[in-house]
């Protein structure tokens, strides 16, 4: 019992050290970090609570929004962190960090059961998004929710790209591309 006591304890450190690793790279990109999730988190959390989704879903949406990204890890770091316009070539490869994010978190026992929504996290509800080309509900609903949120924190916090939109005006915005970019419902 002893050994088995000591091989299981050996094996949770195990994992928590390759956790941890992959967590401070993800920081030291910027990925996964208090200020670049916490406003996200904190959307994902107030739709969750006005569509009354069960607890377990909502502490699952909050791994979604911090580790959406963890494919990032597999990418070049100048690629990742590269301001202005992305070559057609950089834009496939940045794509890839779905398909990257998803095998990494099917490794990860803490991530498996969002590691669908990884993959899928950059699906759009017209068909347009990646990398499955998913549209209307055959996205699931923590993907979809996910982008309203992320849009919404995107236009709220001014990305580099444009200007920082009032709230009022990017809950505007969304409406207006409902049922083109986002769920309608």
């Amino acid at each position: 019992n002893a050994m088995y006591r000591d091989k299981m304890h050996n094996k949770k450190t195990e994992k928590d050290s390759i956790m941890t690793v992959i967590l401070s790279r993800l920081a030291e990109r910027g990925i996964g970090s208090d200020p670049a999730w916490s406003g996200l988190a904190g959307s994902l959390e107030a739709m969750a609570v006005q569509l009354r989704l069960p607890e377990e879903m909502r502490g699952q949406l909050f791994l979604l929004a911090k580790y959406r990204d963890i494919g990032n890890i597999s990418l070049p770091e100048n690629l990742v962190n590269k301001k202005g316009k992305l070559t057609e070539a950089e834009s496939e490869l940045l794509r890839s960090h779905c398909e990257s994010g998803y095998r990494i978190s099917q490794s990860i026992p803490e991530l498996m059961p969002i590691a669908e929504w990884i993959l899928k996290h950059h699906e759009v509800w017209d068909g347009s998004g990646y990398p499955l080309g998913l549209k209307e509900n055959s996205i699931p609903l923590a993907c979809r929710l996910l982008r309203v949120a992320e849009v919404f924190e995107s236009m709220t916090a001014g990305n580099g790209f444009e200007e920082k939109m009032t709230r009022e005006d990017a809950l505007r915005e969304i409406e207006q591309y409902s049922g083109v970019q986002f769920d309608p419902g």
